[in-house]
């Protein structure tokens, strides 16, 4: 009798360390077959010290910066004298965790990585809050210190692990 149970266990065993393992391997952080989806994006303070407030389903688990370094002062892309502690200028995270100005000219995204595009964001994004339902993020030190801004009905488009939003700027 003791033969079938430890089997059993054994198979449930297996089978939880599976569906952790697909979870991890889909990069989201979310459970397999759950649906990722950002359901608003709200603005808080103003144009030159934005909250920005991402409500969602399944958006997973914070991901790591990428790459691991503050963004800010590591040239060519970026200027290469901090003013502030690099905590102030915040992280990229990839292609995880970002959001992109779709008006201003020229074009800007704060918090992401590619690479390939040869683009590195100097404005780095700081994580106050995240949950699977709930993102709230600050823009980094060079969004003050830069030309950039985040203005009312601007076009922009935000990314949380694998979900995307399209939406335009109100602040509230």
């Amino acid at each position: 009798m003791r033969t079938p149970l430890r089997r059993s266990s054994l198979a449930l065993t297996a089978s939880v360390v599976g569906l952790a393992a697909a979870g991890i391997a889909a990069g989201s952080g979310a459970a397999p077959g759950a649906a990722t989806k950002i359901t608003s994006v709200s603005f808080a303070g103003s144009q030159t010290k934005p909250t920005i407030t991402i409500h969602g389903q399944h958006l997973g688990t914070r991901p790591q910066p990428n790459p691991p370094y503050h963004p800010l002062g590591h040239p060519p892309l970026c200027p290469p004298t901090p003013t502030k502690p690099p905590a102030a200028y915040g992280f990229d995270y990839g292609t995880s965790l970002y959001i992109a100005d779709q008006t201003q000219q020229p074009a800007w995204s704060a918090g992401r990585y590619r690479p390939q595009a040869n683009e590195l964001d100097c404005i780095g994004v700081i994580v106050v809050k995240f949950t699977p339902g709930l993102v709230v993020l600050r823009l980094g030190a060079f969004y003050g210190e830069g030309k950039f801004k985040l203005a009312q009905t601007d076009a922009f488009q935000v990314g949380v692990n694998a979900a995307r939003f399209h939406g335009r700027v109100r602040y509230r």
